[in-house]
C-alpha cells in the first residue's frame, strides 16, 4: 500500500509527499510520487479540450477562423467558455500554461477588443489574438 498526499496550488504547482502511517510500503510510495511529479496532475487536469459552443454566429465564426488555427498552431485548447454580458470568456490551456481571455462585443455583433484576464503571459503573447 502506498499512502501519499498531493497538493497543488492555482499556479499548477505539485507537491507530493510521502505519508509515513502503518503498512506503508515506502518503496512503492516513493515509485509513486516519482510517477505523479513526472506526469504533473494539473497536465492531466487541464487537457480535455472542450467544444466551442455560444448562440453568437460571429462568434462561432471568430473561434473557427481565427482562434483554432492558432490553438492547432500552438498545440493549445479551448477547456471552458463563459457567456457573460457583452464578452465571452474563453479558458485555453497548453500544458500546465493556462489563460483566461474576454472577447467583448457590441450589441452590432461586432468584436471591439479581446483582453487577457489571468494567466501566462507567454501562452498570452503566443496567441496573438490581440492584433485582431
Amino acid at each position: 500500500m502506498a499512502a501519499v498526499q498531493v497538493s497543488f496550488n492555482k499556479k499548477g504547482d505539485t507537491t507530493v509527499s510521502i505519508l509515513d502511517s502503518a503498512g506503508t510500503d515506502l518503496m512503492f510510495s516513493k515509485e509513486l510520487s516519482e510517477v505523479i511529479n513526472e506526469k504533473s496532475i494539473n497536465k492531466l487536469r487541464f487537457t480535455a479540450p472542450t467544444e466551442y459552443k455560444t448562440e453568437h454566429a460571429f462568434l462561432k465564426e471568430f473561434n473557427d477562423e481565427v482562434v483554432q488555427p492558432k490553438l492547432v498552431a500552438l498545440g493549445a485548447h479551448v477547456i471552458r467558455t463563459e457567456s457573460l454580458p457583452y464578452r465571452e470568456r474563453v479558458h485555453i490551456s497548453r500544458n500546465s500554461d493556462i489563460v483566461v481571455l474576454d472577447v467583448i462585443y457590441n450589441g452590432k455583433g461586432e468584436i471591439t477588443d479581446i483582453v487577457l484576464v489571468r494567466g501566462s503571459q507567454t501562452l498570452w503573447s503566443e496567441l496573438q489574438l490581440k492584433q485582431v
